[in-house]
């Protein structure tokens, strides 16, 4: 009888044991590789007094790695290819930097180093794109091309905020435009609409559209 209660309690030590050694063979167990995460996105701007355009911009990310393509960025009928590496802090303030390195080519030829910054806190998040290119052809063509935005997000669904912008590939009387904006999300989709200089005579508007995969 002793003997068997002996056995019965061996068996179940060497159940406990090997539960447990499974479950820690489980956690120690390397993570997989990680996946590519990216988004797609298009910026149509309506333009009074010039052609109307279409912005396009191609995302793809993993770890650390950031890959982006645009096209009339820069200039019209040109496109730009970015390369860089983002960096991550804070928990309850979260900010990323991303510094880049860019060729563009098409009706613009260069180089432009880049850098995309945000910050967030609770429902307020700052973004804001920055590349300064440099022109083979002609260094006084030399631009620094920015887009900023502020944004209150009160509802996960909705943000409303303040934009500006300084480009080259469609101009007005002012160096730096600014604006007011208003996007909606739903899943993966976003769609949001950007008003530059309004209650002025040079002002135009922005629709965008964009997935995140």
């Amino acid at each position: 009888m002793k003997a068997r209660l002996a056995a019965r309690l061996l068996g179940c030590g060497l159940a406990a044991a090997a539960g447990v050694c499974s479950a820690r063979a489980q956690e120690a167990a390397p993570a997989g590789p990680s996946k590519w995460t990216g988004s797609l996105s298009a910026y149509w701007y309506l333009l009074p007094d010039d052609e109307n355009y279409v912005l396009p911009i191609v995302m793809a990310r993993r770890d650390r790695l950031h890959l982006e393509a645009r096209f009339n960025y820069e200039d019209r009928d040109t496109g730009s290819f970015f390369g860089g590496w983002t960096f991550a802090a804070g928990e309850e303030v979260e900010f990323e930097a991303t510094p880049m390195l860019g060729a563009v080519t098409g009706q613009t030829d260069g180089i432009a180093p880049g850098c995309t910054l945000s910050l967030t806190w609770k429902q307020l998040s700052w973004y804001s794109e920055n590349e300064y290119v440099i022109v083979f052809a002609d260094r006084e063509e030399n631009f620094y091309y920015n887009w900023s935005e502020l944004t209150w997000e009160p509802l996960d669904w909705l943000g409303a905020g303040m934009v500006t912008q300084r480009t080259r590939v469609y101009q007005t009387d002012r160096d730096l435009q600014r604006g007011l904006l208003m996007r909606f999300t739903r899943g993966n989709f976003s769609a949001a609409g950007y008003w530059l200089n309004p209650g002025s005579e040079d002002d135009f508007g922005i629709v965008s559209l964009g997935l995140e995969f």
